[in-house]
């Protein structure tokens, strides 16, 4: 049996019949939005950022001048499951503010209670010029018809300085047609809020408030290092040459390790946890040798006379010949470990997006092992192990550099620093020629502000 003409009208008619009943239902399920359950904890925040969260929280945007809710003013307040007008009246309260919902939003204005006095308007005289009807209004109004004309309606001034940056001035012209041929021009100014996705400026970077309070850091320093040798008597030239020949280029060593600090009005005070090891080119060779023997050679000789026979002188010198002659050849990477503990004073001057600084201070290293090989200062200057000599286990440093920061978001960011270094004390003990690092670090890290 086919589907008929009146048959799939009926069905229609029925389907459109159901709808009818329940679409009222279905309104009548909505809550409306200022009926909404709340809940909501904030501690001394601006009205401007609780009026976000509530926005975020119950998806409902809110419309509203800032000077009629004075939006930097800071509240604080705690609700479990009110409804949102109730809410908005604890975060206005003392205000005479109302709350309307129209087209999904939440408008805020003031309640003027008190209405403008309106002015009185004469007899208007009617004229011709050039065929046409033209109105002519009596000049004798009052002192607010005689504001600027609706073209010349402008925007205050300081409008757009203010806060927040996306409200939106909004100048509309609406004609009003009266009866008994009176035509005037009324001009309607509204101050329209547009909340988009907000952007937290930075605090005034002048008094160096931004990232105030306690941070922590994670980085990791790359150094050029080169030896500094100095002797304080010419009997020890010989071994400071060796010492030079032996290797005092620059070696690539490195550093890592945490830190933490106090950031208050640009000056910044650090400590940390670092493992740093420096590298020492060791190339050097030297001959060790071992038994001999004397040979005795004739230089000279010559004879007398005594007697009958002639007597013959011989004149012999000798000469200590080596049996043993060893050749010794190191080429090597001489490695010292510290563990390192550094204090230093920072200065920062900040910009918009990033911030540059300056800093100094000292590093207290530890040396909890090495390994290589040094130039023993015995006459024929052979090689030792470093664990055959003393090695100062304390040494302190100095350190300056400059540095520059780059924000991430409101907490986190990257930083890099390029420094100088350089050992106070030499690294051996008892030893005729003082051996210092000297080393330019570059530093890469993550910064982090609580």
């Amino acid at each position: 049996m086919g589907n008929s003409p009146l048959r799939i009208k009926r069905v229609i008619i029925f389907l459109l019949l159901h709808f009818s009943l329940l679409f009222p239902l279905i309104t009548l399920g909505q809550k409306p939005l200022l009926q909404q359950p709340v809940s909501i904890l904030v501690s001394d925040k601006p009205i401007s950022d609780v009026l976000d969260k509530l926005s975020n929280i119950c998806g409902v945007r809110f419309t509203y001048d800032p000077d009629d809710i004075s939006a930097g003013k800071r509240i604080s307040i705690e609700v479990k499951n009110m409804p949102l007008s109730d809410v908005l009246t604890k975060v206005f309260v003392g205000n005479s503010l109302a709350f309307r919902e129209k087209g999904g939003q939440v408008i805020i204005f003031r309640d003027r209670s008190v209405k403008e006095p309106q002015p009185q308007l004469l007899p208007v005289q009617q004229s011709k010029s050039d065929g046409e009807s033209v109105l002519v209004q009596n000049k004798d109004v009052t002192d607010k018809e005689k504001q600027t004309s609706p073209r010349e309606a402008k925007v205050p001034p300081d409008a757009f300085k203010k806060k927040p940056p996306d409200t939106v001035y909004i100048v509309r012209h609406d004609t009003i047609l009266k009866f008994k041929t009176l035509f005037r021009t009324d001009t309607i100014t509204k101050r329209d809020t547009v909340f988009l996705k907000k952007e937290e400026p930075f605090p005034d970077v002048s008094h160096g408030e931004r990232n105030r309070g306690f941070f922590a850091d994670l980085s990791g320093s790359y150094l050029l290092s080169r030896m500094i040798l100095s002797s304080s008597g010419t009997e020890n030239e010989i071994l400071t040459e060796k010492l030079e020949t032996a290797g005092i280029q620059n070696l690539p060593g490195y550093s890592a390790g945490v830190g933490i600090g106090y950031r208050s009005r640009g000056w910044a005070v650090r400590s940390g946890l670092y493992y740093t090891r420096f590298f020492q080119s060791f190339s050097y060779t030297y001959e060790h040798k071992t038994g001999g023997y004397f040979e005795t050679d004739t230089i000279e000789k010559y004879y007398t006379l005594s007697g009958p026979d002639t007597s013959w002188i011989y004149v012999t010198d000798s000469s200590w010949l080596e049996r043993r002659v060893q050749q010794y050849n190191y080429k090597q990477l001489n490695q010292f470990r510290y563990i390192e503990f550094p204090i230093s004073i920072s200065y920062t001057v900040y910009h918009r997006n990033f911030d540059i600084y300056l800093s100094g201070g000292v590093i207290a290293g530890i040396l909890p092992s090495s390994v290589g090989n040094f130039i023993n200062p015995k006459p024929d200057f052979p090689v030792s192990p470093l664990r055959e000599t003393s090695l100062n286990t304390f040494i302190l440093s100095v350190t300056g550099g400059a540095g520059a920061r780059f924000s991430l978001n409101d907490h986190a960011g990257l930083f890099t620093e390029v420094a100088y270094r350089q050992q106070l004390s030499s690294i051996y003990k008892d030893y005729p020629v003082t051996v210092k690092f000297g080393s330019i670090s570059f530093r890469l890290g993550l910064t982090y502000n609580f």
